[in-house]
């Protein structure tokens, strides 16, 4: 980027560039697939259990220039999109429905973190949920 604004010539691949270091600016962005624990959860079921819920999720850019140029921080706010689709998926489900539909929950999570992530092309690969009953 040179002064705030992206560079005719969009991305570089691996290799020497030229670059102005007082006007311009690169970002670093890591196209693999990258994962994060989401932190465990005190959620509230359907039918007023609490429910202690911890997930892993795998995702991967796949448009850098999006990621950079849309959003400050493209891995938290994938986190923190992630964190609250959950909650709100889990939040409509009774603990039986958590805990004998935990791929079901994934899969519907999934889909839904694709539809408002699918703008920034950020794509979700998995979601690994484990329930805790305190």
């Amino acid at each position: 980027m040179r002064l705030g604004r992206l560079i005719s010539g969009g991305t570089k691949g691996p290799g020497l560039f030229f670059i102005l270091p007082c006007i311009d600016t690169f970002h670093i962005v890591d196209l693999r697939v990258l994962s994060f624990d989401v932190p465990a959860q005190e959620i509230l079921s359907r039918d007023s259990v609490t429910v202690s819920v911890e997930a892993v999720i795998y995702f991967r850019i796949n448009n850098p220039v999006i990621s950079v140029t849309n959003v400050n921080d493209a891995q938290f706010s994938t986190k923190l999109l992630a964190q609250t689709t959950l909650r709100n998926v889990l939040g409509t489900r009774t603990l039986s429905e958590m805990l004998s539909e935990r791929d079901n929950i994934a899969n519907v999570s999934f889909d839904k973190f694709n539809l408002t992530r699918n703008k920034n092309k950020i794509n979700l690969i998995l979601i690994l949920i484990t329930f805790y009953n305190d």
